[in-house]
């Protein structure tokens, strides 16, 4: 019996390709979803100042991403000059090992300062292996599959994207299941990150039986491989008006929808909302799940009729509907805290007997609000579920095809490295810096209304906390713009 490799080869290598991908997501997922342990394990002392702690782990996430164009020049010229597998090793070993030795980290309260700069400097080398990951995983898969289903095998690339989400969902909801909030909050949470050492060693095993890409092997015969191809990407003109267009016309808004409509949406629900860290997650996987065949789907009709208006119309959708998905967001979970006061308040005026004046005492004295980590009723779970989805949706629609679209623009001896920088500059400066930035704006907001109210004046914002939201429309609306006049397509690689 033949093996599987090579039974189903395209299949094989989309699955040995992806797994770095997979282990990405993983930890993002984990760093994000835990975001209030790890600020209080490792930027607070005592728990001082908890908005402080917060976007002080936000900034380190940050950060990490600030150094994925490193990693896209030193990693992408690797692929580039020594072939796609070899880079792919280098990316799977500093990535998989940073994000071991981030559960072994020990806390604030153990070694003082040292603790949040081990952290920055683990997230920092895993920002420059990721910098040359997804990209090279796509290049390689596009290389190797033929040119009419293209965009359908990178496809299932961007299905690691919810195989983390799951594997790490999965990982966490297990761990609280098993565990009491004290023993998570103590050592549980180091968990997930010391798991993904397995996930490391499945990565490896596969990517070991992978062969280097026919188009990488025929460019090196010939002779033709870019001896410096970061600087072929810079200081040739067609590259470099390429690499622009690209960053400005998709890259940003790229970033910025996946972003919001991944990672800020699970930090609004957990520190703005605090709705709990199972059923936040839990609105993430699902919304997630629901919308992966519309992945398949898109990249079909891409592969059909490849179009850059594909690309831009989800981005114009998400300028739209961007503030009324979060405002409603907002009314559901606030008439769901509402209704859970009220009923709670009654409940307890009927316990305490028929007299309305001992009624009245108690309500007066002991009023009843939502836990800190409330938990949606079902009504109100669906409905933000729902308002989840179209995020999801517009995420998984610019994403289905938008590596296809940026490699066809460079030649296979630049391929890899300028295919990871037009990936990672938008991701990096935008994505990446986008949960701190959307923070700091809502905060801003809540600083300047109560100013308001200590002069007399009334609130100059209704809704503080999503203030934040006109960073990712603007940009995004920005970038459409300029991809539209300037962006063109085309036809296949080269």
């Amino acid at each position: 019996m033949r093996s599987f490799s090579k039974r189903f080869p395209y299949t094989f290598i989309t699955i040995g390709a992806s797994f770095g991908s997979i282990i990405e997501w993983y930890d993002f997922f984990i760093f994000i979803s835990l975001t209030p342990i790890i600020a209080s394990t490792f930027f607070s002392k005592n728990n001082a100042n908890p908005y402080l702690a917060i976007l002080s782990t936000l900034v380190v996430f940050s950060v990490g991403f600030l150094a994925r164009p490193l990693g896209a020049f030193f990693l992408g010229s690797i692929g580039d000059r020594h072939g796609r597998k070899n880079a792919f090793f280098a990316t799977l070993l500093i990535m998989g090992v940073s994000t071991v030795l981030t559960g072994c980290l020990p806390s604030y309260s153990t070694i003082g300062i040292v603790a949040p700069i081990l952290l920055l400097v683990l997230r920092v080398l895993q920002g420059f292996a990721l910098g040359g990951e997804f990209s090279s995983a796509s290049v390689f898969i596009a290389e190797h599959v033929p040119e009419s289903k293209k965009a359908t095998y990178l496809a299932s690339l961007q299905m690691s994207s919810s195989c983390g989400l799951l594997l790490s969902v999965g990982t966490t909801a297990l761990l609280k299941f098993t565990l009491s909030d004290q023993q998570f909050g103590s050592w549980g949470w180091r968990m997930p990150f010391l798991l993904s050492s397995i996930l490391m060693l499945v990565a490896f095993l596969i990517r070991r039986k992978l062969q280097e890409t026919p188009m990488f092997l025929d460019v090196k015969e010939k002779g033709i491989d870019a001896k410096n191809p970061v600087k072929t990407t810079f200081f040739k003109k067609k590259n470099l008006k390429n690499l622009i267009l690209l960053i400005l016309g998709l890259g940003v808004s790229l970033a910025l929808i996946s972003w919001t409509g991944s990672i800020y949406v699970l930090i609004f629900l957990q520190n703005t909302m605090h709705i709990g860290l199972l059923q936040s997650d839990s609105l993430l996987l699902f919304a997630e799940i629901f919308a992966i065949p519309f992945t398949f789907l898109f990249a079909y009709l891409y592969d059909k009729f490849p179009s850059k208006w594909w690309l831009l119309m989800p981005v114009l959708l998400f300028c739209i509907l961007l503030q009324p998905v979060f405002s409603n967001i907002v009314k559901v979970i606030e008439k769901d805290r509402a209704q859970f006061t009220l009923s709670h308040q009654n409940d307890m005026s009927k316990d305490w007997g028929s007299s309305n004046n001992t009624a009245k005492e108690h309500s007066d004295s002991k009023v009843v609000s939502p836990p800190i980590a409330y938990q949606l009723s079902r009504i109100a779970y669906l409905q933000v579920l729902g308002l989840y989805f179209v995020l999801c949706f517009l995420l998984v629609w610019i994403n289905s095809f938008a590596n296809v679209f940026i490699m066809v623009f460079f030649e296979t001896n630049i391929r890899n490295t300028a295919t990871s920088i037009a990936y990672t500059i938008g991701p990096s400066i935008f994505g990446g810096t986008l949960p701190a930035i959307m923070l700091a704006l809502g905060h801003y907001a809540e600083l300047k209304n109560k100013a308001a109210v200590q002069v007399g004046l009334p609130i100059l914002y209704k809704h503080p906390e999503l203030y934040g939201l006109w960073y990712p429309v603007i940009a995004s609306f920005i970038s459409f713009i300029i991809g539209a006049i300037y962006m063109q397509r085309t036809k296949k690689l080269a």
